[in-house]
């Protein structure tokens, strides 16, 4: 008896069809695969050709012919505005401030009435002390005359004489103290504070007013020691005050601390600046601009046209139309120029523009050559 035949997977047709099906695949797989390389090959066919051409055609640079120019070292320190002079005015008596006799902000002159004190304990301290040197040069007048016809002897004279004297001594000072009940300025200036009111107590020493010199002022800035030796050649300064909308002031060497500040190890420079205009006021923040070294003749470049690594600094040099990389060794620096110390010579044509990207011995395009960093 004939068993029917039993269907399995592997006696199925799709089964029978597979490994041609496998072969399609793989070699659709590979076409596509050539066909990516390709066009890869195709592109970079075309990058390897564009950036030939364009080496051919050169970089687009800007270069700068080297000239000599000036330029300077300096250093930058903040300072502070203060007055001439600032003075303090005292009581010099004790005593009950009886008027106020001048406004704060006011311009006044050297014996100038400031405040006048309770005088009548001392124009009676005077008046007695008046009375006892009349008396004194009564008595002295009479024993002279007594002494000149013998009927007084020299001691009692003497006596006399040495009374007259206490008494001349003891009204000038009463009288020393009665006008001292008047304060007055000691120096013309802008009177800055009036400290004392009517009715209020005073002690001698006492301040009682400030009046500030502020024509000149003076700026003091705190030097650091690394910097001493070359503030010291200086005797010019260029001073700046943002207060009033940064606008610049020439001063001169005032005095120079020869011993620095036991903090900070700062030595202090004093400034002058003529103020006739008085619009510099105490306490307004300067900055002072210090030269330290100045060459006139340097060569020079913008920073950011010189190329650095590891400590190497270098330029691109236009060479008969290629560029030359040339190591060179740097000096001052004053805002963003350098200063070229060797490398480079007058005339040469540096690449300021664009050498970011530039290769030795490549090509370049001139498009623009100056002269001056400020005609770019």
């Amino acid at each position: 008896m004939n068993m029917p035949e039993e269907n399995t997977p592997f006696k199925s047709p799709w089964f029978k069809r597979m490994p041609v099906l496998v072969l399609l695949l793989m070699i659709i797989l590979v076409a596509v695969m050539a066909m990516a390389v390709s066009r890869k090959g195709e592109r970079l066919a075309e990058e390897r050709s564009t950036a030939s051409a364009q080496e051919e055609r050169g970089t687009n640079v800007v270069v700068l012919v080297l000239q000599p120019s000036k330029i300077s070292e300096r250093i930058n320190l903040p300072g502070i505005i203060s007055p001439w002079v600032r003075l303090t005015v005292s009581a010099e008596v004790a005593g009950k401030v009886a008027d106020r006799l001048a406004e704060e902000g006011s311009y006044i002159r050297a014996g100038t009435a400031l405040y006048r004190l309770d005088e009548r304990d001392y124009r009676n301290s005077y008046n007695a002390a008046s009375a006892a040197f009349e008396t004194a040069r009564a008595s002295h007048s009479r024993l002279r005359e007594m002494y000149d016809e013998k009927l007084a002897s020299r001691s009692l004279l003497d006596t006399a004489v040495a009374e007259l004297e206490r008494t001349r001594s003891a009204m000038e000072t009463a009288r020393l103290q009665l006008d001292r009940c008047l304060i007055e300025a000691g120096m013309d200036g802008v009177l800055n504070r009036m400290l004392a009111e009517p009715g209020q107590f005073v002690s001698v020493g006492d301040p009682v007013a400030e009046i500030l010199q502020l024509n000149p002022v003076k700026v003091t800035v705190g030097v650091p020691e690394s910097d001493i030796h070359a503030v010291r050649r200086v005797d010019t300064f260029s001073v700046r005050i943002n207060a009033l909308e940064g606008r610049t002031f020439t001063g001169t060497l005032h005095r120079f601390s020869r011993s620095a500040d036991g903090m900070a190890r700062l030595y202090d420079l004093e400034i002058r600046i003529d103020n006739p205009e008085e619009i510099i006021l105490p306490d307004m923040f300067a900055r002072v601009d210090i030269v330290k070294q100045s060459k006139p003749m340097a060569l020079t470049l913008p920073i950011y046209a010189v190329l650095s690594s590891r400590d190497v600094h270098s330029v691109f040099v236009e060479k008969e139309g290629r560029a030359e990389k040339r190591e060179v060794t740097l000096g001052m620096q004053e805002g963003w120029q350098v200063e070229i110390l060797s490398g480079l010579t007058k005339g040469e044509r540096v690449v300021v523009v664009g050498q970011r990207d530039l290769r030795e011995g490549q090509p370049l395009n001139i498009i623009k050559e100056i002269n001056d960093i400020g005609e770019l």
